[in-house]
């Protein structure tokens, strides 16, 4: 971390300083650039002013002599004046070497000398004066008194008629020119002027004059009346040159520098650029070295802490004082370390309580277990009694409808009786024979009362037993359901590691509502069945009730055989009583069957529901056999906690 510090703070004073002096070095190179362009373009337009003045000082001089009345007016009888005149504009003027005044066919009137007179009519000057009629500059000329370079400058004179009528002309020579040349070349920088031919005809280096320059860009731009700055030649050779034309004589001013000397100042920024690149380097590596280790060791020291809570032992001190973001990751760590001394504190007395719940709660699985089971085996049971018992009730059925049928005959004797009580006296052994067939039906409806009390009596105690049954189910639907809250308030102290023994414990509260709606449905039932058994019991003491007083008046009508003609209306009121309860008799014997077919309808319902309880039942062993094996599990894990957690030293 040291060395990353390092490279850091080298990186961070680096970067900027490398960032700014790039910047600064470009920002500093164009700025030179342009100095010295315009120092260039500057120099080489004064180069020009000063040329541009010597020659136009000697025009205004010729336009001033052109306009003086002498020449204007000249006539040969005048000759002396001009030619005086001419002899006092030389000596004010003493850097011309000739004046001479010339009329419009090119010959020699005058001139400030005492040299001959020629005829210039062949010369260009000459011809482009007439050509143009304005003030004409010539090339650069070789004088053949002195054998120097000259130049000639021609003015026209017009008479007061504004018609030409003769030059006056001035050789000016061109060594001022170097003069000149040589006064602006300061600063490394190299004046000097090429004429229209492009050979130089001023130069502050003497080889230098005379050297053709045509082929150069510069001049070629310069002499297509163009101005600027170029640079041309390669490595030591490169220079940067101004260029401007003068529009008077046609000649092109050139200002030249070298290229290194312009980009000096920028080798003297950039070599103590570099200097002061070093130094910040050498500066930043001191200052990442102590700033670093200033910051490494306390970071070292909770290095070593870090390593000695990660190896379990949560008792180690340490002391750092520092405020910045060390002293906050201190603190962060000891507040750490100690929230870590009490988790696993804590952790220690939660895993020897949940080793210790979960032994128990593997003991109550096991409880669980043998209790479902034994439900099961009892459910079967009931389940076998319930088969039993819609056998009773079906039996029980035809015997009801066996009665019915038995109790309808007798209404149909009674009628007939009844219809045939006005003949009973005439037809007293068929009566006789009658009483002895209704005494034997009578006998067998008592024997049948008898078996169907017998058959309701037995599917009312089997009715109890059920309700009994019913009764130990919603019990131990109770107790599990309370088994399955106990679970799950120890899944939920386990935490993390309960969650799937919460599931199991609310699977198996989930059965246990069920098993207790489903009995409480079945206790209803069985309610409903005694309901009907009792109003079946209460109808059949009726009719046994009934039989036996039948039973009485057939004996009563044995005994009284021998006065049934006289008590003939009595008998057809007591057949008409017989033939109504009868009526009632059959009327009840179809609510006992309507009650006997609900009852056989709920025995139905009653095994279906018993089936399910047995299904559920057989579900909720397999569950619990499941608990037992998470609670097993979850002795595992808590032992495997405890393991861990004697690791830490707290």
């Amino acid at each position: 971390m040291k060395k990353q510090l390092i490279l850091m703070m080298c990186l961070i004073t680096i970067i900027p300083m490398i960032v700014f002096g790039a910047f600064s070095l470009i920002s500093t190179t164009h700025k030179i650039q342009k100095d010295a362009y315009n120092m260039n373009e500057q120099n080489v337009e004064l180069v020009l002013q000063k040329a541009q003045t010597l020659v136009n000082t000697e025009l205004a001089m010729l336009q001033q002599l052109a306009t003086n009345p002498e020449f204007k007016e000249f006539t040969p009888a005048q000759l002396p004046q001009v030619k005086n005149l001419l002899v006092q504009t030389s000596q004010l003027h003493p850097e011309l070497q000739t004046i001479v005044f010339s009329n419009k066919d090119g010959q020699q009137l005058a001139k400030n000398t005492d040299a001959d007179l020629d005829n210039v009519s062949d010369r260009d000057y000459f011809k482009q004066l007439i050509s143009t009629q304005k003030q004409v500059v010539s090339d650069v000329l070789v004088s053949k008194s002195t054998g120097k370079k000259i130049i000639n400058i021609v003015y026209p004179v017009f008479d007061n008629t504004n018609t030409l009528t003769g030059m006056i002309q001035c050789s000016l020579p061109l060594d001022s020119m170097s003069t000149y040349a040589k006064e602006f070349s300061i600063n490394g920088q190299t004046a000097y002027i090429a004429d229209r031919t492009g050979v130089i005809l001023a130069h502050p280096v003497a080889a230098s004059l005379d050297t053709d320059i045509k082929s150069t860009p510069s001049f070629q731009q310069g002499a297509a009346g163009q101005s600027g700055t170029l640079t041309y030649g390669e490595g030591n050779d490169k220079k940067l040159v101004s260029y401007v034309p003068d529009p008077v004589t046609g000649w092109t001013v050139f200002s030249e520098k070298s290229y290194n000397l312009i980009m000096e100042d920028y080798y003297t920024l950039l070599y103590n650029s570099i200097i002061i690149l070093a130094v910040s380097l050498l500066v930043a590596i001191a200052a990442g070295y102590i700033f670093s280790t200033r910051l490494t060791r306390p970071i070292m020291q909770l290095v070593e802490v870090t390593r000695a809570v990660a190896d379990g032992d949560l008792t180690s001190t340490w002391t750092i004082r520092s405020k910045n973001e060390v002293g906050a990751l201190s603190d962060a760590l000891a507040q750490m370390t100690g929230n870590l001394r009490d988790i696993v504190s804590h952790l220690k007395d939660t895993s020897l309580h949940l080793a210790s719940s979960s032994e128990e709660l593997t003991a109550s699985a096991g409880e669980t277990s043998y209790a479902s089971q034994h439900i099961a085996e009892s459910i079967q049971e009931m389940a076998a009694g319930s088969d039993r018992q819609a056998e009773h009730v079906n039996y029980t059925s035809s015997t009801v409808h066996q009665m019915a049928d038995g109790i309808q005959n007798i209404a149909g004797s009674a009628q007939e009786v009844a219809s045939t009580a006005v003949l009973t006296s005439t037809k007293v052994t068929e009566g006789d024979e009658a009483l002895r067939a209704a005494g034997h039906e009578i006998t067998k409806l008592k024997s049948i009362f008898g078996e169907l009390s017998g058959s309701v009596g037995n599917l009312d105690k089997n009715s109890q037993t059920i309700n009994q049954i019913v009764s130990v189910i919603a019990q131990i639907a109770k107790q599990t359901n309370l088994l399955s809250l106990n679970a799950g308030i120890e899944a939920a102290r386990a935490g993390e590691h309960g969650k799937g023994f919460s599931v199991v414990a609310k699977e198996i509260s989930n059965l246990a509502d069920e098993a207790s709606s489903s009995a409480s449905q079945i206790s209803n039932l069985i309610d409903s069945i005694q309901k009907e058994i009792h109003t079946v019991v209460n109808k059949t003491e009726a009719g046994s009730q009934e039989v036996e007083q039948s039973i009485q008046a057939v004996d009563t009508a044995g005994q009284s055989f021998g006065l049934i003609r006289q008590y003939v209306q009595e008998v057809a009121q007591s057949i008409q009583s017989v033939s109504s309860a009868s009526s009632n008799l059959s009327s009840g014997t179809q609510q006992v069957i309507q009650s006997v077919n609900q009852m056989s309808d709920i025995t139905s319902t009653s095994v279906g529901e018993i089936e399910s309880v047995s299904a559920a039942t057989e579900q909720q062993l397999a569950t619990m056999e499941e608990i037992a094996a998470s609670s097993a599990v979850l002795s595992n894990v808590a032992q495997e906690l405890k393991v861990m957690v004697e690791k830490f030293k707290v």
